[in-house]
């Protein structure tokens, strides 16, 4: 059984990865992310963090993303 609707649009693309690239997948908890003024972790903030890091191993880059968002947030409750 089909759940949901296929009346959607949607684009397909392609990319080539190349030795070394890294892809970071995430759902949108990580932007939704809220510090104690409820203000959004945001993608932008995402980007910033990523281009700060300086590595492709993804225990470090998983570390670091979490350190990130743990002081922006500063203990406040999250939704997600």
């Amino acid at each position: 059984m089909l759940y949901g609707t296929t009346n959607f649009d949607y684009q397909i693309y392609e990319t080539t990865f190349n030795a070394g690239d890294v892809i970071f997948l995430y759902t949108d908890g990580l932007a939704e992310a809220l510090n104690k003024k409820r203000e959004l972790f945001t993608q932008k903030r995402i980007v910033k963090a990523l281009n700060k890091i300086d590595t492709t191993n993804p225990e470090t880059i998983l570390s670091k993303i979490n350190k990130d968002v743990a002081e922006f947030s500063g203990g406040a409750l999250q939704n997600d």
